[in-house]
C-alpha cells in the first residue's frame, strides 16, 4: 500500500517537492513544445527552399531532355541520313554527308556527346573516336540494358558506360529513337549519348552530403547524386512510388537500415519524370537541436533559481507552524504559557491568536475542574450523611405501625407497612433500572393503599407475560400514571377500573394501561404539569426520552369506549450489568 506523502512528509518539504515537480513539468512541456515547434518550422522551412531548388533544377534537366528528344526525332527523319540508308549504306559520299551533319549536331550542342547508329550489317564503319559511330544491330542485342529499349519506338537509358571519341569511356544517359523511312521500312535504332556528369552537374548545388535522384516515367532511376542515392532507391523507393505520383510535396522517411531522412521531390511540368532529394533528418533539425538545449540550458537555471527561491518560500511558510508545534509540545499547565509572537497579522496571527485563547481557556477549565472536583467531594459526603436519612425514617415507619397496631388501626398498621415497602424499592440503592418485577410490587403497593379507601369499587387488573418481568425499566415508570387515572379519571365517581397489560415483540417492550375514567380533557397536556400527577407523568416521558431517544416514548389518548390509554414503548433490556 503507497504511502500518502501527505500525511507523512513534513510540509515544508512537501511544498518544496511540489515546486519542484510543477517547475520540471513545465519545463518539460516548453522545452518539448520548443522542440516541436522549431522542428516543424525548420521542416517545412527547408522544405519549401529545397522544393524551389528542385522546381529550378526540374525545369533546366526537362528542358535538356526536350531538346534532346526533339534532336533525336529531327535526327531519325534527316535526309541524308534517309538516302545514306536507302542506298544500301554503299554511298561513300552520302555515307560522308551524313556522318558530317550528325557530327555538326555534336559539336554544336552542349548537351549531346555521341551519336550511336545501329543498323544491320553495316557496309561502312567509323573510327571508335568518332562522335558519330555506326554498330551492326546484333551488337545492341548484347548490351545489358536492350531490354529495356525492345520493342520500344524511343527510350530513354539510365547511366551507362559509353566509349567516346574523346577518351576511352564516359558515364552516358542514353535516349533511343527507332529510325523508320517515310514508307515505314524499319531500318535500325539511333542513340544519342548525353553526359551523367552534365546532368549530375545540373542536379548539384552548394550542399553538402544530399542526395538526388532523376527518376524517369516509368520510375527507373536514370542518374543520382549522394551517398544515399542508389541504396535508398533499391531497399525503399517502391514503399514512396505512389506518394511520389504527387506534383511536389516532402515527407519523413523512417529506413530500418539508416538514419531517418528529410524527402523532398518534385514532378517536371507537362512529363512523368521526377527528382528526389534526400537529406539526412538530424541536419534538417540540428537548428531546432541546439534550440533545445539553449532552452534546457536556460530551463536548468530557472529550475536550479526556482528550488531555491521555493526552500526559502517553504521555510518561511512553515517556520510558524514549528514554532507553534514546538509552543504546544512545552505546554504545561504548572508552568506559564510561552508567549507566541504577536507581530503576525496574517492567517498564522489568527492561529497563534487562537491557540493563545485556547491555553487561557485550558487553563479556566482546569480550574473550573478542580472546583468541581471539591464540589464533588462535599456532594458525596453529604450524601454519605444523607444515607442516614432513609433509616430514620424506616425506623419511625415502624414505631407509627406499631403504635396503630396497639390502637387496633390495622388500616393504617397496613398502609403504613406498604408505604414503607414502596419507599425501599423508590430508593433501590440509587439504581435508576430496576426489575419489572420490582415495579409491579411497587405499584401493587400503592394500588392496595388505595383501595383502603375505595374498597372493592376500585377493579385492577395485570395481564403479564411472564418472561418480561425480568427485563430492566426506569423505576417508579407506572405509578404516575396510575395515579393520574385514580386522582383525575376517577376524580367525583365511586368507581373505576384499570388494566395493566405487558407484552413485547421482536425488539421492543409494550406496557398499556387502560382506565374507564372520563378520558383526557382538553388541554391536558397544558396543564397536566401544573398537577401532582401531570409532573410525574412529565418527569417519566423526559427521563425515557433522556435514557433512549427517539423512537421510544409515552403516548396518551382517549379509548372510543371512554377512558384513558397510555401506552409505553421501551427497549428491551436484559441486563445492567
Amino acid at each position: 500500500m503507497t504511502k500518502n506523502p501527505f500525511k507523512k512528509s513534513s510540509i515544508d518539504w512537501l511544498l518544496f517537492g511540489g515546486f519542484a515537480v510543477l517547475i520540471f513539468i513545465l519545463v518539460t512541456i516548453m522545452t518539448w513544445f520548443n522542440s516541436s515547434f522549431t522542428t516543424k518550422e525548420n521542416v517545412q522551412s527547408v522544405s519549401f527552399y529545397q522544393q524551389k531548388l528542385l522546381n529550378r533544377m526540374g525545369d533546366e534537366l526537362n528542358n535538356q531532355i526536350k531538346f534532346i528528344e526533339q534532336t533525336a526525332s529531327t535526327a531519325s527523319l534527316n535526309n541524308d541520313l534517309q538516302q545514306f540508308l536507302f542506298s544500301q549504306q554503299e554511298d561513300v559520299i552520302r555515307f560522308q554527308d551524313m556522318r558530317n551533319t550528325f557530327s555538326n549536331i555534336v559539336y554544336t550542342s552542349s548537351f549531346i556527346k555521341s551519336i550511336s547508329i545501329y543498323i544491320e550489317d553495316p557496309k561502312l564503319v567509323t573510327d571508335i573516336y568518332s562522335p558519330v559511330q555506326i554498330f551492326d544491330l546484333e551488337s545492341l542485342k548484347k548490351e545489358s540494358w536492350y531490354p529495356l529499349i525492345e520493342n520500344k519506338p524511343q527510350a530513354w537509358i539510365p547511366e551507362h558506360p559509353v566509349q567516346s571519341y574523346l577518351k576511352n569511356k564516359m558515364q552516358m544517359i542514353s535516349y533511343t529513337k527507332k529510325i523508320v523511312s517515310d514508307s515505314g521500312q524499319y531500318y535500325g535504332i539511333m542513340m544519342l549519348n548525353t553526359s551523367a556528369a552534365g546532368i549530375q552537374k545540373t542536379m548539384t548545388n552548394e550542399s553538402e552530403d544530399i542526395s538526388r535522384l532523376l527518376i524517369d516515367h516509368e520510375g527507373r532511376l536514370i542518374t543520382s547524386i549522394g551517398s544515399r542515392s542508389e541504396s535508398f532507391y533499391a531497399n525503399h523507393y517502391k514503399k514512396f512510388a505512389e506518394e511520389l505520383n504527387r506534383e511536389t510535396g516532402y515527407q519523413r522517411i523512417q529506413l530500418h537500415s539508416d538514419k531517418d531522412q528529410l524527402m523532398v521531390w518534385s514532378n517536371f511540368e507537362n512529363s512523368d519524370w521526377s527528382i528526389i532529394e534526400l537529406t539526412p533528418w538530424e541536419r534538417v533539425t540540428e537548428s531546432s537541436i541546439k534550440s533545445v538545449k539553449v532552452s534546457l540550458s536556460i530551463g536548468c537555471i530557472a529550475i536550479a533559481l526556482a528550488l531555491v527561491i521555493a526552500l526559502l518560500l517553504s521555510r518561511g511558510f512553515t517556520k510558524p507552524l514549528r514554532l507553534l508545534i514546538k509552543r504546544m509540545n512545552q505546554f504545561s499547565l504548572e508552568e506559564p504559557a510561552v508567549q507566541l509572537p504577536s507581530d503576525y497579522s496574517n492567517e498564522f496571527g489568527s492561529l497563534f491568536q487562537g491557540y493563545t485563547n485556547l491555553q487561557e481557556r485550558i487553563g479556566e477549565l482546569y480550574s473550573s475542574l478542580e472546583q468541581q472536583y471539591k464540589l464533588r467531594q462535599e456532594v458525596e459526603v453529604k450524601a454519605l450523611q444523607a444515607m442516614i436519612n432513609p433509616h430514620f425514617l424506616y425506623n419511625t415507619l415502624d414505631q407509627i405501625n406499631w403504635m396503630a397496631i396497639q390502637a387496633d388501626q390495622s388500616d393504617i398498621s397496613k398502609a403504613i407497612s406498604l408505604l414503607g415497602r414502596m419507599f425501599r424499592i423508590g430508593l433501590s440503592n440509587g439504581e435508576s433500572l430496576i426489575r419489572i418485577s420490582e415495579e409491579i410490587v411497587y405499584t401493587e403497593c400503592y394500588l392496595t393503599i388505595q383501595q383502603i379507601r375505595w374498597g372493592d369499587n376500585l377493579e385492577v387488573e395485570f395481564e403479564l407475560n411472564s418472561v418480561c418481568t425480568d427485563y430492566y425499566v426506569p423505576k417508579l415508570t407506572l405509578q404516575p400514571f396510575i395515579e393520574n387515572a385514580i386522582i383525575h379519571g376517577f376524580n367525583g365517581r365511586r368507581s373505576g377500573r384499570i388494566c395493566i397489560s405487558l407484552h413485547k415483540d421482536e425488539c421492543d417492550l409494550w406496557i398499556r394501561i387502560v382506565d374507564n375514567g372520563r378520558g383526557l380533557q382538553e388541554g391536558w397536556d397544558q396543564t397536566a404539569a401544573r398537577t401532582a400527577g401531570g409532573y410525574g407523568i412529565k418527569n417519566v416521558k423526559e427521563r425515557i426520552t433522556a435514557l433512549y431517544g427517539a423512537p421510544y416514548g409515552i403516548e396518551m389518548s382517549t379509548v372510543p369506549e371512554g377512558g384513558t390509554q397510555v401506552v409505553i414503548r421501551l427497549p428491551i433490556i436484559e441486563s445492567i450489568a
